[in-house]
């Protein structure tokens, strides 16, 4: 008896060809084909100062901190593709953490030194001082 998801089907009795596997994702935009993080041999950098986000203004009265988690597609060319937030801590903290991100420049990420698009996650920590 086979076990998982029933609603997929019956299984293939017979693995594809792994000559015919394709990268996640496809096409162009943010859904185009990526390198992972585990298979490049120079993870992407961020060229000049680390992004600084805007403390939003009523978190800053109200004494709040914490993180927002980002999702950042970086092309060959070490543009930023895309952008998401994966871990939010309000809309305030989001947008703020965002907006930095869209100034931020990087290195490209290398698999065996041919740069590469890949995705990283990137954590905006919000601290008071």
């Amino acid at each position: 008896m086979g076990s998982g998801n029933s609603l997929y089907g019956k299984t293939a009795d017979k693995a594809g060809d792994p000559a015919q596997a394709r990268p996640h994702g496809g096409g162009e935009g943010p859904k185009a084909p990526f390198v992972p993080a585990s298979q490049l041999t120079t993870l992407p950098e961020i060229k000049g100062a680390r992004p600084q986000p805007t403390y939003p203004e009523r978190a800053r009265r109200e004494g709040i901190e914490g993180k927002v988690v980002l999702q950042v597609r970086i092309d060959e060319t070490g543009a930023i593709a895309s952008i998401r937030v994966i871990k939010s801590l309000g809309e305030d903290f989001d947008r703020a953490a965002l907006e930095a991100m869209r100034k931020a420049r990087f290195s490209p990420a290398l698999s065996r030194g041919e740069p590469v698009a890949t995705e990283i996650r990137y954590t905006m920590t919000f601290e008071l001082e």
